[in-house]
């Protein structure tokens, strides 16, 4: 990989290409944490024609498939994929489907989680260099002559970028380790151009398929609109207790962003904070809760819910 200078992001991954790789958790079990939004996304699928076939299919598929769509979406191109086989053609027809059916109803979490993976690997790079964020993403770097990245896709084969270049994309439904996509894209003067496209994990830590279901991952619209984007974010995370350092490990900021987005939050009275050791626990508030949509249904059926929160804070109140 001679020209490593040239890689760059490119974090509007194609939601075909999404689709795509959400076949694997959809035909698995989700993975970890993903088992919500598999059952509801096999529930949606009940109602259109698309069958279990259909999807071992299109996963059959996906080394045509995925060049064809990521060329049709790159810099250079039309928006639609070139010459493709009439199995290239189907698999398309059954990924528009599934994508209508259940990534359209999520775009909003899986842009989000593009953007924040995005930024999280650009910072890295930045701060680190090309390399070092390259590994971040489960690539090993060899030196030598030359530079030579290895990433355990489960293909065994070489491939050169030929002084174009390497594409880093962010996916959702990738679960441990990035992807490799190389084709070649003839040409009428025989000159035939490559390309080269690194997909790799969106998820951090502690996020999983089933955020898509909840908006946790970004908030929602809405209440991003009222408290800002990045306060929502933090009041969705509060329905449970989190210290200032789980957040700002959580949300890739540092702990001084988060005591400020907190300190806005607390005299909102959405949130309470609270001394728990040398620590500073957050919590969100009935309001704050009844502002995410949970927490009104629990205060009129479970009050003793509530009264197990106030003993908790209390608690902690008491230990500061």
């Amino acid at each position: 990989m001679e020209d490593v200078g040239r890689t760059r992001m490119h974090c509007e991954t194609p939601v075909l290409v999404e689709a795509v790789l959400a076949v694997g958790p959809l035909r698995g079990d989700g993975g970890r944490g993903g088992e919500n939004w598999v059952r509801r996304a096999r529930t949606a699928l009940a109602a259109v024609p698309v069958v279990r076939s259909d999807l071992e299919g299109t996963q059959r598929l996906a080394p045509a498939v995925l060049p064809a769509l990521l060329e049709a979406s790159g810099p250079e191109g039309d928006g639609v994929p070139g010459p493709v086989t009439e199995e290239v053609r189907w698999a398309l027809s059954v990924l528009g489907c599934l994508h209508r059916t259940v990534l359209a109803p999520v775009g909003a979490g899986l842009r989000g989680q593009h953007s924040t993976a995005g930024g999280r690997l650009g910072r890295t790079m930045n701060l680190s260099g090309v390399l070092a964020g390259l590994e971040s993403l489960g690539a090993r770097v060899h030196g030598g002559e030359g530079i030579v990245l290895s990433v355990d896709d489960g293909e065994d084969r070489q491939v050169s970028p030929e002084g174009n270049g390497l594409v880093l994309m962010p996916s959702v439904f990738l679960e441990d380790a990035p992807r490799l996509v190389h084709w070649r894209v003839p040409r009428a003067d025989d000159d035939d151009s490559v390309r080269t496209v690194l997909l790799f994990p969106a998820r951090g830590p502690g996020e999983h398929l089933d955020t898509l279901l909840s908006d946790t991952a970004s908030g929602t619209p809405s209440l991003g609109r009222l408290l800002g984007k990045t306060r929502s974010v933090i009041l969705a995370r509060l329905a449970a207790p989190f210290s200032t350092g789980e957040l700002a490990a959580l949300l890739y900021v540092s702990p001084t962003v988060i005591s400020e987005h907190t300190a806005i939050l607390r005299e909102a009275g959405l949130i309470t904070t609270a001394r728990e050791g040398n620590r500073t626990r957050h919590l969100a508030t009935d309001f704050g809760l009844a502002l995410l949509g949970r927490g009104i249904h629990a205060a009129r059926t479970a009050p003793h819910r509530a009264s197990r929160a106030r003993g908790r804070r209390a608690r902690l109140a008491e230990s500061a």
